[in-house]
C-alpha cells in the first residue's frame, strides 16, 4: 500500500498516477479517497495517515488506518488504528471508528482476509509472541496471541 501512503501524503500526485492504474484498481483506488475524504478530520491535526484497503467480499471493503496527530514536536503522537467499511463506489456502509489506540498496523506487510476479515500481523521479539488482529464488517476487533 505504498502507493496509497503516497498518495495521501502528496496531493499532486494523486491525478498523474490515477491515470496508469487498471480501472479495476482504480476504482477500488478512488473508493479509498471518497472514504477518507469523508472523514471528519480536524485541520492541522493529523500528521500522517497510513491506509490499508482490504476486500471483504460482496463490493464491500475495510479501509483501515494508522492516524497520528501533529504535536508540533519532534515527534507525532500516535492515535489509533481506525477504521471504515465502504462498497466499491466509495460510499460508506459503516462510519470510521477506533479500532484499537494500542496496536499498529505493520507497515512491513499488507493487511490480509481472513475469514472474512481484515487480518495483520504484528510480533513481539521479546516475548516471541506473533499476534494476528482481526477487524470484521462490523468493525469489531479481535487480536489473537500465537505462541
Amino acid at each position: 500500500m505504498e502507493l496509497i501512503d503516497a498518495m495521501c501524503s502528496n496531493s499532486t500526485a494523486r491525478s498523474v498516477v490515477e491515470y496508469t492504474l487498471t480501472s479495476c484498481f482504480r476504482r477500488t483506488y478512488t473508493a479509498l479517497h471518497k472514504a477518507i475524504d469523508a472523514c471528519q478530520w480536524k485541520k492541522g491535526q493529523l500528521a500522517k495517515l497510513l491506509a490499508e484497503l482490504i476486500g471483504i467480499g460482496g463490493d464491500q471493503y475495510l479501509v483501515l488506518w494508522e492516524e497520528w496527530l501533529n504535536t508540533d514536536s519532534y515527534s507525532d503522537t500516535f492515535n489509533g488504528v481506525c477504521g471504515i467499511l465502504v462498497d466499491d463506489e466509495g460510499n460508506i456502509l459503516r462510519a470510521a471508528t477506533l479500532i484499537t489506540d494500542e496496536h499498529h498496523l505493520h507497515r512491513g506487510d499488507d493487511a490480509f482476509l481472513l475469514d472474512n476479515r481484515a487480518a495483520w500481523m504484528t510480533g513481539n521479539r521479546v516475548e516471541q509472541k506473533l499476534y494476528i488482529h482481526l477487524v470484521d464488517a462490523f468493525l469489531n476487533y479481535e487480536m489473537v496471541t500465537l505462541d
